[in-house]
């Protein structure tokens, strides 16, 4: 029943955030970077800081900020329908404010979709502050993540289990 609950709740944001009106990146588009990047943060972010997925969910950092996350681990790739470039991670430690959504991410080593959960990463992008259109059931509600996000594989680990 959590499984469930966790994948009805993952699933519902992703088609939240798919409905915003965002040009960047459009639907269908690649999601994929180029091999020969070399990986890391992309050189349009400019300079970026290290930091958690709980000081980005608790608006530590502010939006806007480009930033890094190490060692975070891969928990849903959406690969469904035309906006199929956003991933889902979370810290290995898990605990309050541990999982973050990332729109518009691409893979360095090569489809989105070949990430699986359980992969552990490294990811860099820009701190986002969403706002969905309202509804009665996301009223005054905001969605934390990254946006321009690029994704590092750093090794295959086993897909975590909710708790």
């Amino acid at each position: 029943m959590r499984k469930t609950l966790a994948l009805f709740m993952a699933l519902s944001l992703v088609v939240v955030a798919g409905c915003r009106d965002d040009d960047d990146p459009t639907p269908g588009s690649d999601s994929t970077v180029p091999k020969d990047d070399g990986g890391g943060p992309p050189a349009d972010l400019g300079p970026v800081e290290t930091t958690t997925i709980s000081e980005i969910k608790t608006k530590v950092v502010a939006a806007g900020k480009a930033v890094e996350i190490k060692g975070v681990i891969i928990t849903a790739v959406d690969t469904f329908g035309d906006y199929s470039n956003h991933a889902f991670v979370q810290d290995p430690a898990g605990g309050k404010n541990s999982g973050l959504f990332l729109f518009g991410a691409k893979y360095d080593g090569g489809q989105l979709s070949d990430l699986k959960p359980g992969d552990v990463v490294d990811v860099a992008g820009v701190v986002s502050h969403f706002t969905p259109k309202e509804t009665p059931f996301n009223e005054g509600k905001v969605v934390v993540q990254l946006e321009k996000s690029i994704i590092t594989k750093k090794s295959t680990g086993a897909e975590p289990t909710p708790t």
